[in-house]
């Protein structure tokens, strides 16, 4: 009975070690748009856009914690945006493993029917490299229509280099990321 046991508590430790060891990595995204700039439609985001992510923010999930936003690292970043006239539309972290198989969904604003004014899909995931795949969407709704009025989405896979700032470009919104291995 004893080597049973001592097997079990053995086979258990052993499969627990991969988790105690996963790297953990902060992601920082920056979402802005030019005021003034034109408008670049793109194909409206799916009503189930976020169905197989995490929420960063609702999900009582091990894997994906928020970051407060005293701890935030682009502050200065964003300063300098407002100044040059740029409007901050989502500014949020959190922190999670770099696993392909993990979404990581954001959202800000009131939703029309689970369409968010601004939205984002984020993954990582770490082979050689840290690469990132992220979408982001900003959402125009006509408030008085209750219509999803017009809809930009940003997108890009890339590889990171960690704590540095990554500019992701559209014609008409801006993305900057962050990513620091914690």
């Amino acid at each position: 009975m004893k080597a049973l046991t001592r097997s079990l508590f053995l086979l258990l430790s052993l499969s627990a070690l991969p988790a105690l060891g996963q790297t953990l990595y902060q992601v920082e995204v920056l979402l802005f748009s030019q005021s003034g700039s034109p408008l670049y439609s793109a194909p409206m985001p799916q009503y189930q856009w976020a169905d197989e992510a995490v929420w960063a923010e609702r999900d009582n999930n091990a894997d994906v914690r928020p970051v407060s936003e005293t701890l935030l690292r682009m502050t200065g970043q964003a300063d300098r945006l407002r100044q040059g006239g740029s409007s901050i539309l989502l500014h949020q972290a959190w922190v999670q493993p770099a696993d392909g198989n993990l979404t990581v969904a954001v959202a800000k604003g009131e939703p029309l029917d689970e369409v968010f004014p601004v939205q984002a899909l984020i993954s990582l995931q770490r082979d050689r490299f840290v690469e990132l795949d992220a979408t982001f969407w900003r959402n125009h709704i006509d408030r008085e229509s209750r219509n999803l009025a017009a809809s930009e989405r940003l997108s890009e896979q890339r590889r990171l280099r960690l704590d540095e700032v990554h500019y992701l470009d559209h014609q008409s919104i801006g993305a900057l990321v962050r990513v620091s291995r914690r």
